[in-house]
C-alpha cells in the first residue's frame, strides 16, 4: 500500500486553506497565545492575547514580554530564559503556574500560565488563561467556610453575652437613679453604661457580619434609607455640628434591595464618617446613574471633609477586623461590603488627602434576586 502523500496536499492551494485554518483556530480560542524569541521578545500575540491585556492588534509585536508582567516578576524572567538555554533545567518552562500579569493600563490581575520551548524554531510559546473569575469563586468559598465556622463560634457566645450585658445596664441604670447625687459617683456609673452599651454595639457587628444573608427585595427609594441611616446617629451627629447634605438631583433612586441591609450598610459609611470628622463637618450623599457589564446601575457616593484616608488605608478598609480606630471590632466596612455584594453590587473608597469617598454602586434590577 502506498502511504505516500498526494502531491496535491503540498499544492499552495492546499498550502493557503491549511494556514487559514490555523489562523482562524488562533483567532477563535479563549486563552491568550503568545510566541517569543529567546530574547524574550515579543513574536506574535493572537486577538484572546490582544484584548486580555488590553493592547491593540499588533501592539505587543517586538515588545519584551516583561511589559505584561509587574515586579518583580518583569525583572526575574529573562533570567528564567537564560537558566533554560543554558541549563536546560525548568523553573518555570512546560509547566502550569498560577502568576499574577499587568495589562497595558497597570491593572494586574492572575493568570495560568503555560511555556513551551520549540527547540527548532528557537522560540517559546505561552498559554495565557485569565483565572479572575476562577479566583473569585475560590475566595467566595473560603469566605463562606470561614463565616460559617466563625457564625457556630460565636452565636452561643454573643446570644449570652448581649443578655449578660443588658442585665449589666439594667441594674446599672437603676443604681445611678437610687445613690446619692454625687456628681462623680454619678459619672463612673455613666461611664460603665456606655462602656456596655459599646460592648453590646462591638457584640452585634459580629453577629451581622458571620450571620448568613438571605436579602429580601422591596423596591425602595434609597433617599429614605439614607434619611433613616442619619437618623440613627442624628444625637451623634448633633453633638459634633455634623450636616448631612444629600443630592436634590433627577436621578432615579428606586432600587429593589433589602431595606434592612442596605440602611445598616449606609449607617455604618456614615458613622465611619462621624469617626473622621472634627466639630462642625459636612457629609454630602450624591447619586449617579451608571452602565455596570451593559447593565443599569445606581452608585451613591459618600463624601465626608474628615481627616482623609491613605493609599494603604483605602486597600486594608474593607478587610474584616482591620481597623485604624483605637476602638471597635474593624468590622464596619466589611459588613457594607458583604451587604452590598450580597445585592450584587460594589463598594469602593478612593483614597484622599483631606475627607474621604465612598462609592456604593447597586444594580436597579437585581437579576438573581428570589
Amino acid at each position: 500500500m502506498n502511504n505516500q502523500p498526494h502531491p496535491e496536499e503540498y499544492s499552495p492551494t492546499a498550502f493557503k486553506i491549511s494556514q487559514e485554518k490555523l489562523h482562524a483556530i488562533l483567532n477563535s480560542v479563549v486563552d491568550g497565545i503568545i510566541t517569543i524569541d529567546c530574547d524574550g521578545v515579543i513574536e506574535s500575540a493572537n486577538p484572546a492575547a490582544d484584548q486580555m491585556f488590553g493592547f491593540d492588534p499588533g501592539e505587543l509585536f517586538g515588545q519584551n514580554v516583561s511589559v505584561l508582567m509587574p515586579s518583580p516578576y518583569a525583572k526575574e524572567h529573562n533570567g528564567y530564559l537564560s537558566n533554560y538555554l543554558a541549563t536546560g533545567e525548568a523553573k518555570i518552562i512546560g509547566s502550569v503556574r498560577e502568576l499574577t500579569a499587568k495589562r497595558k493600563d497597570g491593572s494586574v490581575f492572575p493568570i495560568e500560565l503555560t511555556v513551551t520551548p520549540v527547540d527548532h524554531l528557537s522560540i517559546f510559546t505561552g498559554i495565557v488563561r485569565d483565572i479572575t473569575e476562577r479566583k473569585k469563586q475560590q475566595e467566595k468559598l473560603l469566605e463562606s467556610e470561614r463565616l460559617a465556622g466563625l457564625g457556630q463560634a460565636t452565636a452561643g457566645l454573643v446570644h449570652e453575652s448581649r443578655n449578660s450585658l443588658a442585665r449589666i445596664q439594667a441594674n446599672l441604670r437603676m443604681m445611678k437613679r437610687r445613690i446619692p447625687k454625687e456628681a462623680h459617683v454619678l459619672q463612673l456609673m455613666q461611664n460603665a453604661i456606655e462602656a456596655s452599651e459599646q460592648l453590646a454595639r462591638e457584640f452585634e457587628e459580629v453577629r451581622e457580619y458571620s450571620a448568613s444573608l438571605k436579602p429580601k427585595y422591596a423596591l425602595t427609594d434609597l433617599r429614605n434609607l439614607i434619611n433613616e441611616a442619619w437618623g440613627q446617629l442624628m444625637v451623634e451627629a448633633q453633638h459634633h455640628n455634623v450636616e448631612l447634605i444629600v443630592s436634590s438631583g433627577n436621578e432615579n433612586t428606586y432600587v429593589e434591595v433589602d431595606q434592612f441591609l442596605v440602611t445598616n450598610s449606609f449607617r455604618n459609611i456614615f458613622q465611619n464618617a462621624l469617626d473622621a470628622m472634627n466639630d462642625n463637618g459636612t457629609v454630602r450623599v450624591t447619586f449617579q446613574e451608571t452602565q455596570v457589564s451593559e447593565a443599569p446601575h445606581l452608585s451613591i457616593i459618600f463624601e465626608d471633609n474628615g481627616r482623609g484616608i491613605s493609599e494603604e488605608e483605602a486597600i486594608h478598609a474593607f478587610e474584616a477586623f482591620y481597623s485604624t480606630k483605637t476602638r471597635g471590632t474593624g468590622l464596619g466596612l466589611a459588613i457594607v461590603k458583604r451587604y452590598i455584594e450580597a445585592h450584587g453590587g460594589t463598594v469602593m473608597i478612593n483614597p484622599t488627602q483631606r475627607g474621604s469617598r465612598a462609592i456604593l454602586t447597586l444594580p436597579l434590577s437585581p437579576s438573581d434576586k428570589e
